[in-house]
This record gives structure tokens, C-alpha cells and sequence, in this order.
């Protein structure tokens, strides 16, 4: 295959053109030919075209000779070629009497240049833009001629503009006979300036914008205040309405502001707004309010939305901390309220929710608190309430030595009761002793009779004892226990007895001494109307171990009913003859 192409896009800069020829084989069918550059000749070839040329002449220049200006020039072309290719390029910033900036670009093809210029003298303040495309011109000056001296001067509009389609001033001016100019924008009217050592007022005497949509006339005064203060108290009129803008913008402090802006439409007075903002921030705080009322009348409570927050916070490490907030938010004219505190602090928890829509409130709070007294304790309270119901919930834990504590519980629900749990505990955990003891009393509201739970477990070396009792008022329902002692040098024994109202009424006690043990078990089951019995032997001779039960299950109808288990068992070193 073979690529030809030429490069002539810069030709009529600088009168070369650049072309380049690549060859290489191409045959996709010869699937096992070898890879390029190895599969044939190649061939690249890169040519330059001179048109013209016979030199290049570069220039570039700075002159800074006279001390209000200075200017930078480039210059390129090719003397003695038949085709005209000089291009200049001239940088120009002009330092009196006015700032400005200008650049301009000539070729025999094009001619481009860009001004902008500004002027702050006694007698004007001015910004002039202007740029040129071959023949276009494109020209605005906006500012106003100044009358007076600096404590007290009057600015007069300057509003100039051109264009390829249209020219002239946007000032109102005379015609040739005294007539009016009809432009489509002008502007008439002034601005006085007030300067003292620590203010700026400016004021609008009729300043009158005209376009073809109508007039629109701003009257009033901006200040501007020492200490970042700046005020307005304006009119703008338009048409048979207008619209009064007042505002005032304060920063008294570093992290302060205070803003306020109230605008009123006489057209549209429902819409009028009038916003109230304030901003402080310190070290370890926050502070904000903002506060927005609508309609005709600024003052108004009804139709005024706020929103208040505050925020707290202080962190040095997991164990040193405190941060809290505070956010409210209503609307009178809706019944809207809404709030929301929180804080958090290692030993200390609160959070807590309003919301209200008329005669609508839901509230919630929960405060938490630990390490009151003592490391461990803790009280907890929580409560919500929407409409006519309510929950509220309390739950403390007070710590009366390392090894006891008291546990008091209330929950109450309207409509409905209030339910209380005390509850007294003992509570040692250790590698190889436990000591737990639980005695709670339990009540419900309207209810005489009181819920008692008594249960314990101890647990070591010498001795395996629990209990568990359940009463009602003065009815006992639940009773068990069970009793096992193995102390060092003692004979092991043990009881037990379940007790569960109308359903099981069990007993059993065993013993052992010398190789010899016995046992009894007696279990009464009123619902089904039966009794068992049940009897145990064991005889212990070196290794060989005899042991015999029997169980009566009909015992008090018919003793015969039993059954028997009997086992003899040898448990020597290496085998178990059974």
C-alpha cells in the first residue's frame, strides 16, 4: 500500500509545505508471510516545498522610553518573496493618565486588536472596551463624569456603545434642533457620594434606565460603614409599581455576621420577604438564626418561618468530651414546632424530639447517664407522648458495694398501667466461685397482689446449691432447689425437691460412704393422679461397681408396678467387663 499527503496549512506564514510519502506490502490473504518490517520492502519519504522563500527576518522589540507607557513588538517576514507575508504582533500597557491595556495583530490577511482601558481622574470614572476585526469595530464605555470634590461628588451616567450595526450614546443627548435622540437605552439621573474617615453613602437622584421594554427608576441610598457595615434603603420603580429594597450587613467580629434584607413589591405584596440572619462562631461554638417572614407586613409573627441552632463541642480524647446541640423550628401560621436537643459526653447521654402540627404533638426524650456514684451504676429515663398516649420508661441501677447491687425498673402506658420491677442482686463471679442471688418484686398497677421471684446459684470447690421461688401475693407457684456438697474429707451427698403448683410436687435426697450409696426419689403428679417412687443402690469394691434402681410408677395403687435396672460393672486399667 502507498500514503501521500501534504501538509500546507502554514504555508502562507512562513512559505513551506510539508509532504510525506509511506510504501509497505499489504496482502491480508498471505496468512503465513512474516511480520513487518521482515514481509517485503518499505519505504518513507518526507519532502519539503519551498514556494518562495529566500530568508526570514524575526524582530522583536521593547520600548519603554516614555514613563506612561511601554510596549512590546514582534515582527516575522520574508523579504524579497513574491507573496506578502509580514505579521506584527504589538503588546502596549499605558500607565497615564489612565490604565490600559492594547494589542493588535496585522497580516496581509488579517488585521485584529483588543483595548481596554480604564480612567480614575477628578473629572471621570470610566471602563472603555474596544476590539476591531479587519474593518469591525466593536466599542462600549461605561461610566460616569464626576463633579464636585472628594468629600461630596456627583457621578453623571456615561453609557457608551458601537457596534458594525449601530452607534451611539446610551446618555440621554440633543439633536440638531433640540430634540430628543431616540436611543434604545438611556440613562439619566446621578449619583452624589458622601466620603468621610469612616463611611461611604452613595445616593441615586432619579436615576432613570430606558430600554424598550419601559423605564426603571432607582432612588434611595447604599452606605457603607467602617467595621464591614453596608446598608441600602432603595426604590426602583417601573411602570405604575415599584419594589423598596432594604437591607443592612454587619460583621462586627471574626466569625459574625448579622444580615438583614426586606424586600416589598407593591405590585405582587404577598410575595414581599423580609429574612433576618445571624452568624457567630468561637472556639467551641456555633450559633445560628435565621428568621424569614412573608408577605406585606415585615413584622408580622403569624407568617414568619425560624430556625434557631446552637452547637457545643469539645473533644480532647474518648474520655474527654462534650458536644451538644440545640435546633428549633416553627410556623405559626401552619401550627408547625418542631425541636431537637442532643448532647453527649462519656458519662452522659440526652436527646429529645418535639414536633407539632396544630392540635398534632409528638414528643420523645431520653436521658442516660452512667458513673454516677460509682463506677457501673447507671439511670435511664425515656418517654414519648403523641395525642392522648403516652409511654414512659425508667430503669436504674445503683451500685451498694463490688458484690451488690439494687436494680429498680418502671414502665408505664397511657391509656393503660404502670408496671414496676425492684430487684436486689448479688453478684460474684469468680474462677471457681459464683455466687448469684436474685431476689425481685415484681407489681402491676390495680393489682393488689405483688410478683416475687427468689433465686440463687452458688457454685465451688465444696458446694453446688440453687434455688428458684416464684410467689404471688401470698400463693407460692414455683419452689426448687437442689443441694449437692462434696467438701474435701466429707461424704458426698445431695438433695432436691421441685414444686410447681397443681402439676409436680417431687423431692429426692442421695448419699455415699464407704464404697456404699443409696438413693430415693418421690414424685407426685395431681393432675394425672399418680405417684413415683424410686429407690437406688450402689456398692463400690475395688474396681467392680454394683448398682440396682427401681422405679414404682403407680406407687401408692399398686406397688408391684415397677421397674428394675441392675448393673455390674468392672472398670479395670485397660478393659470394662460389664
Amino acid at each position: 500500500r502507498s500514503y501521500h499527503g501534504c501538509f500546507d496549512q502554514l504555508s502562507r506564514l512562513v512559505g513551506l509545505t510539508f509532504c510525506g510519502t509511506v510504501n509497505f506490502p499489504w496482502d491480508p490473504v498471505a496468512s503465513k508471510a512474516a511480520f513487518f518490517p521482515l514481509n517485503g520492502p518499505s519505504k518513507f519519504s518526507l519532502v519539503i516545498e519551498n514556494e518562495d522563500v529566500k530568508k526570514y527576518h524575526f524582530r522583536a522589540s521593547l520600548n519603554n522610553a516614555d514613563p506612561n507607557k511601554k510596549s512590546l513588538g514582534f515582527l516575522l517576514e520574508t523579504p524579497g518573496s513574491q507573496t506578502d507575508r509580514k505579521l506584527e504582533l504589538l503588546l502596549e500597557r499605558t500607565y497615564s493618565p489612565y490604565q490600559g491595556l492594547k494589542a493588535k495583530l496585522d497580516s496581509p490577511w488579517k488585521q485584529v486588536s483588543a483595548e481596554v482601558a480604564f480612567t480614575d481622574s477628578d473629572k471621570e470614572l470610566s471602563l472603555l472596551a474596544k476590539a476591531t476585526n479587519d474593518d469591525q469595530e466593536y466599542y462600549a464605555k461605561l461610566g460616569a463624569l464626576v463633579t464636585g470634590d472628594s468629600s461630596h461628588a456627583t457621578y453623571h451616567p456615561l453609557l457608551e456603545y458601537k457596534t458594525p450595526e449601530r452607534h451611539g450614546s446610551l446618555v440621554s443627548k440633543k439633536g440638531a434642533k433640540g430634540r430628543q435622540q431616540s436611543q434604545p437605552f438611556t440613562v439619566t439621573g446621578s449619583v452624589t457620594v458622601d466620603r468621610s474617615p469612616d463611611s461611604r453613602k452613595y445616593t441615586f437622584n432619579d436615576v432613570v434606565f430606558s430600554t424598550p421594554q419601559g423605564e426603571y427608576k432607582v432612588e434611595g441610598s447604599v452606605v457603607r460603614e467602617s467595621g464591614n457595615k453596608f446598608s441600602t434603603d432603595l426604590t426602583i420603580h417601573y411602570g405604575s409599581h415599584h419594589v423598596v429594597l432594604k437591607s443592612a450587613y454587619n460583621r462586627p467580629a471574626r466569625g459574625e455576621v448579622h444580615l438583614n434584607l426586606n424586600v416589598q413589591p407593591s405590585q405582587y405584596r404577598d410575595f414581599g420577604v423580609n429574612l433576618i440572619w445571624d452568624y457567630k462562631h468561637s472556639s467551641n461554638n456555633i450559633e445560628n438564626s435565621l428568621a424569614v417572614v412573608h408577605g406585606s407586613d415585615p413584622e408580622n409573627t403569624l407568617a414568619r418561618f425560624t430556625l434557631n441552632q446552637e452547637l457545643h463541642y469539645m473533644f480532647q480524647n474518648i474520655y474527654n468530651f462534650d458536644l451538644s446541640s440545640k435546633n428549633k423550628v416553627s410556623y405559626p401560621l401552619l401550627g408547625i414546632i418542631g425541636k431537637f436537643d442532643a448532647s453527649v459526653a462519656p458519662k452522659n447521654l440526652h436527646v429529645g424530639l418535639e414536633a407539632s402540627y396544630e392540635k398534632h404533638k409528638f414528643e420523645t426524650e431520653l436521658t442516660a447517664k452512667t458513673g454516677v456514684k460509682h463506677i457501673g451504676d447507671y439511670d435511664i429515663d425515656f418517654h414519648a407522648k403523641m395525642l392522648d398516649n403516652s409511654l414512659k420508661f425508667e430503669t436504674k441501677r445503683d451500685v451498694l458495694s463490688p458484690e451488690k447491687s439494687k436494680f429498680t425498673t418502671d414502665l408505664e402506658v397511657h391509656p393503660g398501667r404502670k408496671y414496676s420491677l425492684v430487684a436486689d442482686v448479688t453478684h460474684v463471679f469468680e474462677r471457681n466461685n459464683i455466687n448469684f442471688q436474685l431476689d425481685a418484686i415484681a407489681s402491676i398497677q390495680g393489682q393488689p397482689d405483688q410478683y416475687k421471684l427468689n433465686s440463687g446459684l452458688v457454685c465451688n470447690h465444696h458446694l453446688f446449691d440453687t434455688h428458684h421461688k416464684l410467689t404471688v401475693g401470698d400463693v407460692e407457684y414455683v419452689d426448687i432447689n437442689a443441694n449437692f456438697k462434696k467438701a474435701p474429707g466429707e461424704n458426698p451427698s445431695g438433695s432436691a425437691k421441685v414444686f410447681l403448683k397443681n402439676y409436680v410436687v417431687g423431692n429426692a435426697q442421695f448419699k455415699y460412704a464407704s464404697g456404699k450409696g443409696s438413693a430415693t426419689l418421690n414424685v407426685d403428679l395431681p393432675k394425672l393422679g399418680r405417684k413415683l417412687k424410686g429407690t437406688g443402690d450402689l456398692q463400690v469394691t475395688g474396681s467392680h461397681h454394683v448398682a440396682t434402681v427401681e422405679i414404682y410408677y403407680n406407687a401408692d395403687k399398686n406397688p408391684n408396678q415397677k421397674l428394675t435396672f441392675h448393673t455390674d460393672t468392672d472398670f479395670k486399667k485397660d478393659a470394662l467387663d460389664s
